[in-house]
């Protein structure tokens, strides 16, 4: 398994080549409404800060104005990797999810007279809130009944994405290739999404990887906050995000 907290512990670049990409599809970049965990969370961190209502407001508009543009970075991307490693998905990932919190966590440091611990100990925290939420966002996508009532089902294959759950199981087993093979079909059928999911599920036992990577992920996390200020807002978010295996029947 990954060192985690020591890749998510490090300076984070983006290299020019990653700026250009980024670039290109900005201009097509559309307003979507912004996820209430990302607002909940940035609540949850000014427990610490204590900035005003209104300078903490400014901070959740500016991070929901990127939104968009973040997840156009992953999509991107997908265009000039082919499979991915786990390494390279979790640094894209912390480019993307990890770098909104990370935008705003400094954006509460800078407004903030509070700040009790060294900055880096907050931004490590939010890499790790940020890949863990990417992560689990990727198992839900393919495998909860309520993520598919909202958004459709197993989105993720129709769009042919490259998530957490499918680069394990393409990389399980090379010698097999009806990942990729329906990746690139993107179908749109009930079907053949099923087939992937139960190969996922049973095959390569991505599910199961997937769920430790999110318990390890969670048990940094919890090791982060335990050495920072008792913050219990941040405590029941991250709670309220925990993955349940046995409910999601892996």
């Amino acid at each position: 398994m990954l060192d985690y907290l020591n890749l998510l512990s490090s300076p984070t670049m983006v290299s020019d080549t990653d700026e250009e990409i980024l670039l290109k599809p900005f201009h097509h970049i559309e307003d979507n409404p912004g996820k209430g965990t990302r607002t909940l969370l940035l609540q949850g961190f000014n427990k610490w800060f204590k900035i005003p209502q209104g300078q903490l407001n400014v901070i959740i508009q500016i991070t929901n104005m990127l939104h968009n543009a973040s997840l156009l970075y992953r999509d991107s991307l997908e265009r000039y990797f082919k499979v991915p490693t786990e390494k390279e998905y979790v640094d894209m990932a912390n480019k993307k999810t990890s770098g909104l919190f990370r935008l705003a966590i400094r954006l509460l440091i800078a407004c903030s007279s509070k700040c009790s611990s060294p900055p880096s100990s907050y931004i490590t925290l939010a890499n790790l809130i940020g890949v863990y939420f990417q992560i689990r966002d990727d198992l839900l996508n393919l495998i909860s009944k309520e993520y598919s009532d909202a958004k459709g089902f197993a989105e993720d294959l129709e769009e042919g994405k490259f998530s957490f759950p499918i680069i394990h199981g393409i990389n399980a087993d090379i010698s097999d290739n009806r990942i990729l093979e329906t990746l690139r079909q993107r179908p749109k059928a009930s079907g053949p999404k099923y087939d992937i999911i139960e190969y996922l599920k049973c095959n390569t036992r991505s599910f199961e990887y997937t769920v430790d990577s999110l318990e390890h992920l969670e048990s940094l996390i919890q090791k982060e906050m335990a050495a920072l200020e008792p913050n219990c807002i941040l405590e029941n978010i991250v709670s309220k995000l925990h993955v349940d295996k046995d409910k999601l029947g892996i």
